[in-house]
């Protein structure tokens, strides 16, 4: 990546030897601000800033032309450090490439300064992964360049006189043929940067401020990618340094949208209640529901042939249950009933029905007895119940928390022929287990299937269009009666409650053999 930057202003001055004489010649000397503190400009991906005095000079570090370790052209020799930057001063070799350097540093051609250092301390942002602050390296080499990563970064002091008088030529001579540059070896590679690089990561990075001039060669690309696919990391870092790397948030259009079509309701529909009762046809017309009921039985008594026989009213009344109604109305625009997928108005109904399913488990869980009870376990209130009704219970009605007790039970309701799993498949003693979870958690019943009869109609979908308004008008209806069989008998009405529900537990089982041995 390249740096588009103002030139900088050039002041050409004779640079003494320090310790010379006044009137001694100027010695080959290129100084300049190597590295400005407290001023960001992007290097490769990042933004970086140098922190004050976070640069430490060690030794004579080489002044190279663009980065090329082929192409030395002299050496730092003094350096100095203040708020602003660090400014350093270079010895230029008697070289052609030193003779070039002087050259285009004094023409402007090439007139940038720009480091190479190796990082130990920075700074990161959580927020902001792009920006770097650097606040501790070594500086490795200083180039000269055309353009710098830093503005003001520069050669501001020229002076040059030949080793053996004279001036300077106007142009640099011809340089001399050199090898081509081959990529680093395996055992130590030296990465070639095809962009300015920083990057925040173990171990710690070096820091390039200008572009790279020469660009790199298909040759030394793909020698460099063999070695990083077979396991070379710095030619991997290498390799990865010199692509763009995209990813699925810079290319949004190639990734589509995989649309599943199945609805996301984890909300149960079983009617366990519904289904455990007795059924019966809803009739084709009419609100009521009337039929006979029992409300004086006969009482007659044993006797002899001379006595008569016993008499007692016997009173047969009707009782009258009211069909009930259900519905739900809403509406949508046209366009959602048409062009919707899946059908709005199909998932709507299915939604609707099933809200109809759990206000009839309300209603029923609703008919169980709620009066005060001193009953907790099942044989008393099979007791209970026989001695009521003078018949066998069928059914065992459990809340949430009763029925996860007779889960936990299960190793000891082998005393009571029982068996129980967490997918409502039950029976204790006989009696087939109805969980659910709108009666009373920790409560059971015992009672029968002739408790409630139930009749419903199916349910009924409904739709009228709005013209005027380009809406459909959608709705479902349906009609629902339950009526008690079981009428009060000995103050049971037609169920015993347990309350709290104990199954047998472990202290309830009898003694094994080897227990009562």
């Amino acid at each position: 990546m390249r740096l588009t930057l103002d030139p900088i202003p050039l002041e050409i001055t004779a640079a003494a030897d320090p310790g010379a004489p006044d009137d001694s010649p100027p010695r080959r000397r290129i100084a300049g601000l190597a590295v400005p503190y407290e001023v960001e400009a992007r290097i490769g991906d990042r933004l970086v800033t140098f922190a004050a005095g976070s640069v430490t000079v060690d030794g004579s570090p080489p002044l190279l032309l663009a980065h090329d370790p082929q192409r030395p052209v002299g050496v730092l020799v003094s350096s100095t450090s203040d708020d602003t930057g660090l400014r350093a001063t270079y010895a230029i070799d008697p070289t052609p490439d030193g003779d070039t350097a002087l050259v285009q540093a004094a023409s402007g051609s090439r007139r940038g300064l720009s480091v190479g250092a190796e990082v130990t301390a920075w700074d990161e942002a959580e927020s902001d992964d792009e920006r770097m602050r650097v606040t501790a390296c070594q500086l490795v080499e200083t180039s000269l360049v055309t353009l710098a990563g830093y503005s003001s970064a520069g050669v501001d002091q020229i002076a040059a006189q030949k080793p053996t008088g004279g001036t300077m030529p106007d142009h640099p001579p011809e340089p001399q043929p050199r090898p081509e540059p081959q990529p680093p070896e395996p055992e130590h590679p030296e990465p070639d940067p095809v962009g300015p690089v920083a990057r925040a990561a173990a171990p710690p990075p070096a820091v390039i401020t200008a572009a790279r001039e020469r660009p790199v060669r298909l040759g030394t690309y793909v020698q460099t990618l063999v070695r990083a696919e077979r396991g070379d990391r710095v030619a991997r870092e290498w390799i990865e340094a010199a692509l763009v790397r995209e990813n699925l948030s810079t290319n949004p259009g190639v990734v589509p949208l995989a649309y599943v079509s199945e609805m996301i309701d984890c909300l149960g529909y079983d009617r366990p209640l519904f289904d455990a009762m007795t059924h019966a046809e809803m009739p084709a017309a009419g609100m009521t529901i009337r039929r006979p009921a029992i409300t004086q039985r006969p009482d007659g008594n044993w006797i002899t042939d001379t006595d008569p026989a016993p008499s007692s009213p016997v009173r047969i009344g009707d009782d009258d249950e009211t069909i009930l109604q259900w519905a739900w109305a809403g509406a949508a625009s046209v366009a959602l009933v048409e062009r919707s997928s899946p059908s709005y108005v199909e998932e709507v109904f299915q939604q609707a029905i099933r809200d109809y399913w759990r206000d009839v488990e309300k209603l029923i869980a609703g008919a169980f007895p709620t009066a005060a009870s001193t009953i907790t376990g099942v044989g008393p209130a099979v007791a209970a119940y026989m001695g009521a009704y003078r018949s066998y219970p069928d059914l065992l009605v459990v809340g949430g928390e009763a029925y996860g007790k007779l889960i936990d039970a299960q190793g000891a309701m082998a005393f009571s022929s029982g068996s129980v799993d967490a997918k409502g498949n039950a029976n204790y003693a006989g009696l087939t287990v109805v969980a659910s979870p709108d009666v009373a958690p920790a409560d059971g019943w015992v009672t029968s299937r002739d408790f409630l009869e139930v009749r419903e109609s199916q349910p009924l979908r409904l739709t009228v269009a709005n013209v005027e308004t380009l809406s459909m008008e959608i709705g479902v209806t349906s009609f629902y009666v339950q009526t008690r069989l079981c009428e009060d008998l000995g103050g049971i009405p037609g169920a015993v409650r347990i309350t709290p529900f104990t199954p047998i537990g472990t202290a309830q089982q009898p003694a094994s053999r080897e227990s009562r041995k």
